[in-house]
């Protein structure tokens, strides 16, 4: 995880263990012979030096500027042109590392194409262990990113630099420092602790993992009156809490409580408060008595890596209730807990999510408001606006419930707002923590199944999700691990076992998602790995090819009602022994594997599609299709993570495409592709809570603009359909190297929403052509030829953006009588130039010649 200070930065204490982080004096220039893989050349700084040679299949330029360093004199430019295979790797001069240190590394950043970059202390030799780490999405203004490292002896580090797709980078600056101990910031007063009053519910950004137990608000009295949490335990009943972080002075003390009690002996509370990137924390476990007592931890925090620190609090036991309330967590050494009010806000749709023709409006839960209170209400919208709603009166007699359903054009517009909740006292000042959740107001998606969307995605088979997600618009899912259903180690766990999910596929059906599945891994039986366990265990290749076809043969015939598309094996290029998708296969034994799978799901289903392949990079597939398999498959798939701006001309995909095509032409004619998984990866993807550190949490603003741009990029290349991942799985707020598109809970990102913008947009519409409004600009040409709600059948959207992330003036204006939306699907003025974020087109028959005209200016 990153921190990004805008400006100017205090000057750090201790010597810097960086030589040349600034890139000063001489310079090394460099070449790739003409028959290396990696074609780099350039210059770079004395002590730094290019590392993507040898490994890798780049095309990279880099070299040392004087032009407008953040700092001293010069800085480091690396320009990625093609990432075939690997990645672009800088690597500076070896840091000497003390057993036990901790160290802050600093760097300032910038980039004109809004790529996004990863910086990082690691080992220099195998097996090249990582210290420390961050990714962050670059602006094109200087910022300085920090993130810290532990070493656990004493040893050398290299501080690296690595772009994993096509882009420019800017780096000055550099910096490797001891990291002081003990945090220098004013002392906090008050409860830290982002909740108090456990009756509440579920806080937002909040996650809760339960099994066979059960959480509602005890409305008889409790030690701090009305309100304690009430949790009631099955026979296998457990309840796991991870809350939002909060900021901590590390190396203070600090103390943790909480009040518990039990109906009877037996049960277990377990709490515990941990940095945001290990579990070096502190806390305790009880068994509660039948009377209210204080459980109650005290210890010192180390340092994190961003200064925030997660609540963690278990809760298992068999056929009891057990009682919580009043939460803790205070700078010193004091147990006393104050009691305040506490609010949570809930949305009444699925994920937050609100139809066009909906009402956004949320619940709101307040306990231990004090006599007089009020609740006041603000909403923020992602564009900027606010507005203040009526507040509510409360009781004060425990515990209200508040049903708000703002009439303000903040809502009644498309986009995502954040709704807060406040209590305030009859003094007029704040009392306890707020509340808030985030509502989304999506514009009108097409209803019922289209088989030839591209729009998919993966998520779990289960409600409220699968509602979620149509509402959103998509119109296809995979079932990779979001629903592992049709995979064989769950379909014939045991030898002639079989089992089935037809419930969970109908459920997808008529939510009006088709599916692909899967056909992939192997049950450890089948393996000759039984005994094995772990989420890697049935990826090894089957020993038996007639057992794997039986299990095809029958999977696809069952439901053959439901499932007409499926994919034969997930990641097979990902084939370590120790660990990976295909763990130990080589090529010809996935053709092999292929080959049997083609012919026995043709035969269970005639009409069955099947995607074949699967590869990341050319090695892959070039050695898959030379053991025999072209003839095995309908479409060639393929995954590809990408955190650079898609959309502009010749792009990660527009390359994909044609790599691919060239690769199958030596076997006969090019088949259409699919791209089956990927996204931007595991960089954090931003929040638009209020407490949300966008350094940390991640620019939600590039990432609303990154991530339809990568749907487009699918679309000019022409790739029949791309499934997004993920948006199927629970995480802890902030949690580093997520891949999940969605906040705990669940709720939307800005992301997924001006996602669904595109889609509501460009489904059903087909890509013609990409007209180039002025240099350093794109406008991707779509006909559509469906009425919908923003024209006529035959009317022409266009998207149309910056290549990367600087704003573009149009040669021309745009023509009377056409439309402009936002990214989120509201009407806007017409640009006058283009940005990073897409702007869509709209133009009836009558404009559409005149509009081709003004967004050619630059060709």
């Amino acid at each position: 995880m990153a921190v990004l200070l805008a400006g100017a930065v205090a000057a750090q204490e201790g010597p810097n263990l960086v030589t040349n982080g600034g890139f000063e004096g001489e310079v090394t220039t460099f070449a790739s012979e003409p028959d290396e893989a990696a074609q780099v050349s350039g210059t770079v700084g004395q002590a730094w030096s290019e590392n993507s040679r040898g490994w890798t299949s780049v095309d990279a330029t880099y070299e040392v500027r004087r032009d407008d360093p953040a700092e001293g004199l010069a800085y480091q430019r690396i320009t990625a042109i093609e990432v075939r295979e690997g990645k672009v790797q800088m690597m500076g001069p070896q840091v000497p590392l003390a057993a036990g240190a901790t160290y802050e590394a600093t760097a300032y950043v910038r980039s004109r194409t809004g790529s996004t970059v990863s910086l990082l202390l690691r080992l220099p030799g195998a097996p090249y262990t990582m210290l420390g780490e961050t990714t962050v999405a670059v602006s094109p203004e200087w910022n300085r990113v920090r993130f810290r490292a532990t070493s656990a002896a004493d040893q050398v580090a290299v501080f690296m630099v690595i772009l994993d797709g096509p882009g420019e980078l800017d780096l000055d600056g550099v910096a490797v420092r001891v990291a002081p101990t003990q945090s220098d910031a004013p002392r906090q007063a008050g409860n830290l602790a982002p909740l108090a009053r456990m009756g509440v519910g579920l806080p937002s950004a909040w996650t809760e993992r339960s099994q066979d137990a059960t959480w509602t608000a005890e409305t008889g009295e409790g030690p701090f009156g009305p309100g304690a949490g009430k949790i009631v335990l099955g026979p296998n009943g457990r309840l796991s809490l991870e809350t939002r972080p909060v900021r901590i002075r590390y190396g203070h003390p600090h103390t943790l409580s909480l009040s518990v009690r039990s109906d009877k002996p037996g049960a277990t509370v377990g709490l515990a408060v941990q940095p945001s990137d290990s579990w070096q924390g502190f806390g305790d476990q009880v068994e509660p008595g039948t009377e209210w007592t204080r459980m109650v931890a005290r210890g010192t925090l180390p340092p994190s890596a961003d200064e925030r620190y997660w609540l963690q609090l278990i809760v298992s036991g068999k056929n009891q209730t057990v009682w919580i309330d009043g939460l803790s967590l205070v700078e010193g050494d004091s147990e006393v807990f104050t009691p305040e009010p506490s609010v949570t806000v809930v949305p009444t749709q699925p994920w937050g999510v609100f139809e066009h023709r909906g009402r956004p409006s949320a619940d709101v839960t307040v306990v231990g408001a004090a006599p007089g209170s009020e609740l006041a209400l603000t909403l923020t919208h992602v564009d900027g606006r606010t507005a203040t709603l009526p507040s509510a009166k409360l009781s004060g007699r425990g515990v209200d419930r508040v049903r708000v359903t703002p009439n303000e054009a903040l809502t009644r517009d498309y986009g995502l707002v954040r709704l807060v909740g406040q209590v305030v006292g009859a003094d007029g000042q704040p009392a306890g923590e707020a509340g808030e959740t985030l509502l989304a107001h999506v514009p009108p998606q097409v209803a019922g199944e289209r088989p030839g969307s591209p729009f998919g995605t993966h998520v779990t088979l289960r409600e409220p999700d699968i509602t979620a997600v149509a509402r959103l618009g998509f119109k296809w899912c995979r079932l990779h691990d979001a629903s592992i259903l049709t995979k064989w180690a769950l379909v014939e766990p045991k030898p002639g076992e079989w089992t089935w999910y037809d419930n969970e596929i109908r459920m997808a059906r008529r939510r009006g998602l088709k599916i692909c599945g899967m056909l992939c891994s192997s049950p450890p039986w089948a393996s000759g790995h039984a005994g094995e366990t772990g989420y890697f265990s049935i990826y090894y290749p089957p020993t038996d090819l007639d057992q794997w076809g039986e299990y095809v043969r029958r999977t696809v015939a069952r439901y053959s009602r439901w499932i007409d598309r499926w994919e034969v094996w997930n990641e097979p290029w990902g084939n370590s022994l120790e660990q990976g998708f295909f763990r130990g296969g080589t090529p010809e034994q996935y053709a092999a594997l292929l080959r049997r799978a083609y012919s026995e799901a043709k035969e269970a289903n005639p009409d069955a599609t099947i995607l074949g392949i699967d590869t990341y990079d050319g090695a892959w597939d070039q050695a898959v299709l030379a053991a025999g398999a072209y003839e095995s498959y309908d479409l060639l798939s393929f995954h590809r993570y990408e955190s650079s701006l898609c959309g502009g001309p010749d792009d990660v995909f527009a390359r994909k495409a044609a790599e691919l095509a060239e690769t199958q032409r030596q076997y006969g004619e090019p088949k259409p592709l699919e791209n089956t998984e990927g996204g931007p990866g595991t960089s954090n993807k931003g929040s638009f809570f209020s407490f949300a550190q966008p350094a940390t949490d991640g620019d939600w603003d590039y990432w609303a603009d990154q991530v339809p741009r990568y749907y487009l990029g699918n679309l000019a290349a022409g790739v029949t359909r791309f499934y997004l991942y993920s948006l199927h799985n629970d995480h802890r707020y902030g949690q580093p190297n997520s891949w999940m598109l969605v906040e705990p809970g669940f709720l939307a990102k800005p992301l997924t929403i001006s996602t669904s913008a595109l889609i509501s947009f460009l489904e059903g519409a087909q890509h013609e052509t990409r007209l180039t409004p002025a240099a350093g600009s794109s406008a991707h040409w779509f006909v559509q030829p469906e009425r919908r709600w923003y024209g006529p059948a035959g009317s022409v959207v266009v998207v149309a953006i910056s290549d990367g992330a600087i704003d573009v003036p149009l040669t021309q204006p745009l023509p009377d009588g056409v439309t402009c939306y936002d990214r989120w699907g509201n009407v806007r003025p017409a640009p006058t130039s283009l940005g990073r974020q897409p702007v869509y087109i709209v133009a009836p028959a009558a404009q559409q010649d005149a509009l081709r005209v003004a967004l050619s200016g630059g060709n």
